[in-house]
């Protein structure tokens, strides 16, 4: 059954009276759509006055954080601005030189240094002759140029770690660690030239080795009292009665070092700079750290002369007048070192990828061991990335090593799984880059210039023995700073040095294109094994150069084996153990008296000593056993020290070149060895020539 549609009577139906007019509805719509209309607006305007507070509110953050950043920025400025009010106070403004208070305590911390670590130090004072005369005869004004023009000089060829103070109005007071008499004379000597040269004017000074059972004072007046006796005899004098031309000049000496704060970048100058330093310019450098921009300074391998790689050093181009090592010091002294250490080392690598440095040459990156406890995690990220890359060597500087040495060894371990390499650099400059080299066993070991530059003294030389026995037990290379002319590169190539860096090779400049074949990567050492050192147990070499057949010489002059062999003598009169010291003179008549008394005292020390040489007396000195060589015979031509006992090992096996003329330029091939193995066989060579006490019987 279907449902019926709804019945609608008349009665349900309205009369037309009472329907509602067309027109309601209508306006009704309208005022419907009206609403929705305002209530859209009113929606929008609530969103725009929402926006609008957003808007308000992101306006006044930013205007809080400029507000910020202009209240950090201004107390950088005051803190740098304090920090160089400080320095200012201490610093001497015509000369630059420390102010006699403020030096004083310098001087006093370099003495309690050397007597607290036992490290040598050297006092100097020094007098600018003739100031008096020129302030009276041509004034003030000319007396100041004098005193700049001379005091510049003297600053910038003294030791990069000199402190220098003005004492008097014409006597100053310098204090020198870890240098000796030797190097101080030299330096002076430098002065001198350059004095000379330049008409300046004329220096007086005295030195002294100080005494640290004494007194800072009596070291000092000792200094004084040997300028007195100079002065009455032989006198530094560059140019007598020279009289001051005015000219204001520079340090041109080329690279300078700054130690403390020098951070990622070898700071280094290769052109005259203007002395006055900007606080405005380090302000600005310092509030923008990425203004940096690297140079790059060549290392070679001094085998092929390839280069085989590149060192950072640091440049503002924005700022050229502002001296590098006073920015690094500035941002150590705003507690800012860190930030703006990893600025520069990103700006050394990023502008290494960016010239596509090639694999093959290594990027060497310093970096202060007082930063290495806090190199952020970002950084180890930003160094791995470039790893990938870039062959990269981190150099640590050899100030500080001590500092933290945990942090700085967890650095390291980080540092070499990121997949770099690591270098010391300046090893023999100070102590403690030797004191770690087990720990941290670098890969490249960069020796001081002062070693290169100059022939080694008793402390270089047991600089170079201590190298030298590490490298020959690790494979570690050897990188030669300081390279200038042929005689510094012939006495790196003597101490086993596999790189070079220096203006023989190349100034800082940019990195240049890369020519395909033109490169070489840095590996391998320069004293390979020729064979099995398992070899030569047990045997007895003919001669004991003939262990060269097993680690391959060096070349160098008689005073760098005189030096090693010497280092050699001096290590066993120290030795706890009793030795045998075996040592070959060529001739009886380098067996002086002065070498005679020190065998002597080696001889009452130890089991057995022997000297060998022509026209050697039977026993040349007590106790010592004495075997004739006759002229001709081969082990003339031997110059050998070998000393074997239960721990210590050593020896120095030379073989003259044969050259003619001036003795301390003869060359020798020899090895500088601390192997068990070498040294040994070396030692049974001399030992089978050694001269028995007695008659022999003869056998049946």
């Amino acid at each position: 059954m279907s449902e019926s549609s709804p019945v609608v009577s008349p009665a349900d139906i309205p009369p037309e009276s009472e329907q509602a007019p067309e027109s309601w509805t209508t306006d009704a719509d309208r005022r419907d759509r009206r609403a929705a209309t305002r209530d859209e607006n009113a929606g929008s305007a609530d969103r725009f006055a929402e926006e609008r507070d957003r808007n308000d509110e992101q306006i006044k953050a930013a205007e809080d954080r400029r507000r910020a950043a202009e209240d950090r920025a201004a107390a950088r400025a005051d803190r740098l601005a304090a920090a160089q009010d400080r320095r200012r106070s201490a610093i001497d403004g015509l000369t630059g030189t420390y102010r006699r208070d403020a030096g004083t305590v310098e001087l006093q911390r370099d003495f309690d240094r050397a007597r607290r670590d036992g490290r040598q130090m050297v006092i100097g004072f020094l007098d600018i002759d003739g100031l008096k005369a020129v302030n009276d005869s041509r004034g003030h004004a000319a007396g100041d140029d004098m005193l700049r023009n001379v005091t510049a000089i003297v600053r910038g060829h003294l030791h990069r770690d000199a402190v220098l103070v003005r004492f008097g109005g014409d006597e100053f007071v310098f204090s020198l660690l870890d240098v000796d008499e030797e190097a101080v004379r030299h330096d002076l000597e430098a002065v001198e030239s350059a004095l000379r040269a330049r008409g300046t004017g004329s220096i007086s000074c005295g030195i002294a080795l100080v005494d640290c059972a004494a007194s800072l004072c009596a070291a000092i007046q000792a200094a004084d009292a040997d300028l007195y006796s100079r002065r009455q005899g032989a006198r530094f004098d560059s140019a007598r009665g020279a009289k001051s031309n005015g000219v204001t000049t520079h340090d041109n000496r080329g690279e300078r070092t700054s130690h403390r704060g020098r951070g990622t970048l070898h700071v280094a100058d290769d052109s005259d700079r203007p002395s006055a330093r900007s606080t405005t310019d380090i302000a600005s450098i310092l509030n923008d750290p990425h203004s940096v921009r690297p140079m790059y300074q060549p290392i070679v391998d001094l085998d092929s002369g390839m280069v085989v790689g590149y060192e950072a050093l640091a440049r503002w181009p924005l700022h050229p007048a502002v001296d590098p090592t006073e920015v690094f010091a500035a941002a150590a002294d705003c507690g800012e070192l860190v930030q703006f250490d990893w600025a520069c080392r990103a700006a050394a690598v990023d502008g290494a990828l960016e010239a596509q440095l090639p694999r093959a040459h290594t990027l060497f990156l310093n970096v202060e061991p007082d930063t290495a406890g806090v190199l952020f995690d970002h950084a180890h990220a930003r160094i791995r990335a470039a790893a990938e890359h870039l062959d990269i060597v981190l150099e640590l500087t050899e100030r500080s090593l001590l500092s933290d040495p945990a942090s700085l060894l967890r650095m390291v371990d980080r540092a070499r799984r990121d997949g770099c390499r690591i270098a010391i650099d300046d090893v023999g400059c100070h102590p403690d880059s030797l004191a770690l080299l087990e720990f941290i066993a670098p890969e490249i070991i960069k020796l001081d210039r002062v070693l290169v530059q100059h022939d080694p003294n008793p402390e270089r030389a047991r600089v170079i023995a201590a190298i030298s026995a590490h490298v020959e037990s690790t494979g570690a290379m050897i990188l030669a700073e300081g390279i200038e002319t042929q005689a510094h590169l012939e006495r790196g190539l003597a101490y086993g040095a596999v790189l070079g860096q220096g203006w023989m090779f190349g100034r800082p400049a940019p990195l240049p294109r890369t020519e395909p074949g033109s490169t070489r990567r840095m590996t391998g050492t320069r004293r390979p094994r020729i064979e099995s050192l398992r070899s030569v147990a047990g045997r007895v070499p003919a001669l004991p150069s003939d262990v060269f057949d097993y680690a391959l010489p060096s070349i160098g002059r008689k005073p760098l084996v005189a030096a090693l062999t010497r280092q050699i003598e001096r290590h066993a009169q120290l030795a706890d153990e009793s030795l045998v010291i075996l040592a070959t003179f060529q001739s009886a008549e380098f067996f002086d008296s002065v070498v005679a008394a020190r065998y002597a005292d080696l001889a009452a020390r130890n089991t057995f000593v022997a000297a060998f040489g022509v026209g050697m007396a039977p026993e040349p000195a007590p106790g010592v056993r004495g075997t004739r060589l006759r002229i001709g015979d081969p082990f003339t031509g031997q110059w050998t020290i070998a000393v074997v006992g239960q721990h210590y090992f050593a020896a120095v096996v030379a073989r003259d070149l044969g050259d003619s003329g001036d003795d301390s330029e003869r060359r020798f091939e020899f090895l500088h060895t601390h192997d068990r193995n070498i040294v040994v066989a070396a030692a049974r060579s001399l030992m089978q020539r050694v001269t028995p006490t007695g008659p022999v019987d003869a056998m049946s």
